[in-house]
């Protein structure tokens, strides 16, 4: 593993590597030979506490509200199941070997990306909900997952990343020009930034919005922002000088019913067909990318800003 090339020592903040993995009386921890800080592993959850002591930073990246979100259990694991389909599509034209992750929740994502990287960094502000946490055993070879402190500076070194992912996280950074300008900081001359999050441009959204003449679903609870792929680009481009290189928003076109609706989607075979079913009607139409989640690649550019 490339720990030392990668994770920042947030104590001393040294630009040399300087953290390495360590074992002492059956526990594990990171420990930075540059101000001798330890940083403890925590067998509950499986992440470092990657800090000293932490900000006081607003928001979180786990929501447990998300959890409790979709109509029912079926349509959140179709849900789930095309959002990292999506991920994995853009992942694997890529080839990219080292990559970090914030707001990784609870890390699962890692094992759904199995084959995708060498090193996998999760980055997660939050605790995670006992509910919710992955034994270590259970994760992939190459994986280190950190609780970290957003009122500062990933705790990673600048060019050593290949790509950043953030997953449905995006829309919950308060100050996300300052995040954005890090992560492209942290990625080498050829890295990659993905975020995957909710889609504004959603056809049934587009409906609604123009029955009701008003612009709604905007006040989502932790949400800073949301955005098309068009508003997206507009606004990280803004920050820092990107490329993009691809958008997928056409896998999801079943809406996420309430929860006194969720008995229509009783069966996957169901949902997949009448998905495809929508899908393949919006063909005929000039309009793209009008699915519920989007995709979206950018490579960086070694201009600079």
């Amino acid at each position: 593993m490339l720990i030392d090339k990668v994770l920042k020592c947030p104590s001393c903040n040294a630009d040399n590597p300087t953290i390495a993995l360590e074992e002492k009386d059956n526990s594990r921890f990171l420990h930075c030979i540059s101000c001798n800080a330890t940083f403890p592993f925590d067998k509950r959850d499986s992440f470092f506490l990657f800090f000293k002591e932490r900000g006081g930073a607003t928001g979180h990246l786990l929501s447990e509200y998300e959890k409790d979100l979709y109509a029912n259990k079926n349509f959140r694991d179709f849900h789930l199941s095309n959002t990292i389909s999506d991920l994995k599509l853009a992942l694997k034209d890529l080839r990219v070997k080292v990559i970090i992750d914030i707001g990784c929740g609870n890390g699962g994502y890692t094992n759904a990306l199995k084959g995708l990287y060498q090193d996998y960094y999760g980055l997660e502000p939050s605790e995670i909900p006992n509910k919710e946490t992955i034994n270590e055993p259970y994760l992939q070879k190459g994986v280190t997952l950190i609780h970290y402190d957003p009122a500062k500076n990933l705790p990673i070194h600048n060019g050593s990343a290949d790509a950043a992912v953030l997953i449905a996280s995006y829309d919950h950074i308060p100050d996300v020009e300052n995040v954005v300008k890090d992560i492209y900081n942290k990625l080498n001359d050829n890295g990659y930034l993905i975020i995957v999050m909710q889609n504004y441009h959603f056809w049934i959204k587009n409906i609604i919005n123009r029955v009701s003449g008003k612009r709604l679903f905007r006040g989502e609870s932790d949400h800073y922002r949301i955005h098309s792929p068009d508003t997206l680009i507009k606004e990280t481009r803004s920050f820092v000088d990107l490329e993009v290189k691809s958008i997928r928003a056409d896998s999801i076109f079943l809406p996420n019913l309430p929860k006194r609706f969720g008995f229509i989607y009783f069966s996957k075979n169901m949902m997949i067909f009448v998905n495809s079913l929508i899908k393949h009607l919006f063909l005929l139409f000039p309009k793209k990318n009008l699915g519920s989640v989007m995709t979206v690649v950018f490579k960086k550019s070694d201009r600079g800003f």
